[in-house]
C-alpha cells in the first residue's frame, strides 16, 4: 500500500541512521507488497530478457519477484515519487528495499544487486516493459546515480557506483547498459564483499547526501543489513567524483530503480521484494551514524563481511 507519512527520526535498521537530536525525516513514498492485493500499474519493468514480456511476478499480499533465469541477464522495477531537490548541506534522500531470495547464495561468479535514484526531467513513466539497451522509451532521458552491489566475494563485476550523465539507453541501474555513464571514485575490493545467504531477510539502503549548499557536491552510500545475522554485512560509501571533479548529473530526484543482475550462474536468481520506501531529511551535522550522509569530503570505504 503506497502512502506518504511523516516520521520522527528513529534509530532503525534499513533506514537512515540518526541520533535522537536529528530533525524529523519524511517518508515520501512507501509500498508494502505484503499487504497489496494487486501490484500498482505505475511501476515499469526494465530487462534484457524479452522484448515483450514483463519479467517479474507478483504474489498478492506477499511479494514482487524479480527473475533472471540465465547468465548475463537483468530484471528491474522502476517507480516514481514526489521530487526531492538536495539544496542544503547534509540533506539526503534514501531508497530503502526489504527483500529475500531462495537462491542468492549460489557459488561461482556471482551477480549484483542494482539500485538507482534518478531525475525524470518531468517526463512521466508511461510504458512497460522497456528493453534495457534500447533508446526509445522515456527513461532513456533520465539521469542520476546508480549502485552495483556485488552479491559475493567472487563476483563477475565488483561493487561500484556510477552516474548516468545524459540521454542514452533506457536502463537506469546496470552500468554496462545505463549509458552514457561515468564511474564514481573506485571499485570496492572483492575480498570485502559479503557472501549473501539464501532465505535471509535483508534491508538495502541507498542514500545520496548533499555535501554543500546547492547540492553540486554529493556523497553516495549503500548499506546492506542482514536481519538473520543481526549485522550490517555491506557498507560502501564514496564521494561522487571522478578524479578531481565532482560528477553531479542532477540534484533533484523523483525516480527509483531496484534490480538484479546475473553473473555467470546459468540458473539466474529470484529476488523477492517485500516492501520499499523513499525517505528524505536534513539532519544536524553531528547526528549521523553508520550512514553515508554527512561524512565529509574525505573518501571513505567501510565494510563488514562474513
Amino acid at each position: 500500500m503506497k502512502k506518504a507519512i511523516t516520521l520522527a527520526a528513529v534509530a532503525t535498521f534499513g533506514s537512515v541512521y540518526l541520533s535522537s537530536s536529528a530533525l524529523a525525516q519524511t517518508t515520501i513514498y512507501s509500498d508494502n507488497f505484503a499487504s497489496d492485493g494487486a501490484l500498482s500499474s505505475s511501476y515499469v519493468n526494465i530487462d534484457n530478457i524479452s522484448a515483450t514480456a514483463t519479467e517479474w511476478s507478483f504474489t498478492p499480499n506477499s511479494e514482487l519477484t524479480l527473475t533472471t533465469a540465465a547468465s548475463g541477464k537483468i530484471d528491474e522495477m522502476v517507480g516514481s515519487f514526489s521530487a526531492v531537490t538536495l539544496s542544503q548541506v547534509n540533506q539526503y534522500v534514501s531508497f530503502i528495499v526489504n527483500f529475500n531470495s531462495p537462491n542468492i547464495g549460489q557459488s561461482g561468479t556471482a551477480g549484483s544487486l542494482l539500485t538507482s535514484l534518478d531525475y525524470s526531467g518531468g517526463v512521466a513513466l508511461n510504458y512497460s516493459p522497456e528493453q534495457a539497451v534500447q533508446t526509445t522509451n522515456v527513461t532513456a532521458g533520465y539521469v542520476g546515480d546508480m549502485g552495483n552491489l556485488a552479491m559475493s566475494s567472487t563476483p563477475k563485476t565488483g561493487t561500484k557506483f556510477f552516474a548516468k550523465t545524459g540521454t542514452g539507453n533506457n536502463d537506469l541501474s546496470y552500468n554496462s547498459d545505463a549509458t552514457p555513464d561515468t564511474q564514481l571514485a573506485t571499485t570496492a575490493p572483492n575480498s570485502a564483499n559479503a557472501n549473501l545467504v539464501n532465505n535471509d531477510a535483508y534491508t538495502l539502503t541507498y542514500t545520496i547526501t548533499a555535501l554543500n549548499t546547492g547540492g553540486s557536491q554529493e556523497e553516495i552510500n549503500e548499506q546492506l543489513y542482514d536481519h538473520n545475522m543481526g549485522a550490517m554485512v555491506d557498507n560502501f560509501s564514496v564521494v561522487a567524483t571522478n578524479g578531481a571533479s565532482f560528477i553531479t548529473p542532477t540534484t533533484t530526484y523523483d525516480t527509483f530503480d531496484m534490480g538484479l543482475y546475473t553473473g555467470s550462474e546459468s540458473a539466474g536468481y529470484n529476488l523477492n521484494l517485500t516492501s520499499l520506501s523513499v525517505v528524505t531529511g536534513v539532519p544536524e551535522p553531528t547526528s549521523l551514524a553508520l550512514t553515508g550522509a554527512g561524512m565529509g569530503l574525505a573518501f571513505l570505504i567501510r565494510f563488514r563481511r562474513r
